[in-house]
């Protein structure tokens, strides 16, 4: 199974979240409330980046205004 070049290329956010995990688990680092938002953030941003678009919608649709 192959998912090409840009979308592996949005997993890399996640070292930094991987990083803290398990310097939590191994090294017993504490999480703060930073650190803890920002892997939300990171992970919502992936979530957000992976949802495909429904088709009928166009990123760059162009409205065309007719005047009388």
């Amino acid at each position: 199974m192959q998912i090409g070049v840009t979308r592996s290329n949005t997993f890399i956010n996640l070292i930094p979240v991987f990083v803290a995990v398990v310097s939590y688990l191994i090294l017993k680092e504490e999480l703060g409330a930073q650190i803890i938002i920002g892997i939300v953030i990171v992970v919502a941003g992936l979530f957000l980046v992976q949802i495909k678009r429904k088709p009928g919608i166009k990123k760059d649709a162009v409205i065309e205004v007719h005047q009388k």
